[in-house]
């Protein structure tokens, strides 16, 4: 009988923790929606709109501006590179040309992308891009005012592909 409370307690245990931290991420997510006062925008998932927002809030010139044409080339580009993992095992930078020749036709003159796979959830994966020096430089650099963020998840192994695209002209 003894062993079955102690079990019971175990699981009330984990549950209240796993509670505890579900109630924590949601009231950050709340604090950072009040604090910034942000509006989603109609056109980024939940998923990207965080990433796009905690992007805003690292940094310390201007907020970058968003478009929905920039958010469906990171889309694509997510597309791109989880077809590139599939075929070739990995990700990376190759066959961006043709996002950032689009970007430059909207009116860019500096470009950059920054890349994820696996990270599960959207501060997971700005975490990682901040703790990146080459990524923290990009996306906190002041020659880029407009961003699109892409998200690809595959279901069947569970696996996220994220994308920033970054662009920015000399005016």
């Amino acid at each position: 009988m003894l062993e079955i409370i102690l079990i019971v307690g175990i699981f009330l245990f984990l549950g209240g923790i796993f509670l505890y931290l579900h109630i924590k991420k949601e009231k950050r997510i709340r604090n950072i929606i009040k604090t910034y006062n942000i509006i989603q925008v109609n056109h980024l998932s939940f998923e990207e709109w965080i990433v796009f927002s905690e992007i805003n809030i690292n940094r310390k010139t201007h907020d970058l501006l968003t478009d929905e044409k920039t958010f469906e080339l990171a889309r694509r580009r997510c597309k791109e590179i989880y077809q590139q993992d599939l075929e070739s095992g990995g990700i990376s930078h190759n066959g961006v040309g043709d996002e950032f020749g689009e970007l430059i036709d909207l009116g860019a003159d500096e470009v950059s992308e920054c890349l994820g796979k696996g990270y599960r959830s959207p501060h997971s994966f700005v975490e990682a891009l901040l703790k990146s020096d080459k990524h923290r430089k990009a996306i906190l650099s002041d020659k880029f005012d407009w961003c699109g963020i892409g998200l690809y998840i595959d279901y069947e192994i569970n696996t996220y592909y994220w994308c920033v695209l970054l662009a920015g002209d000399n005016d």
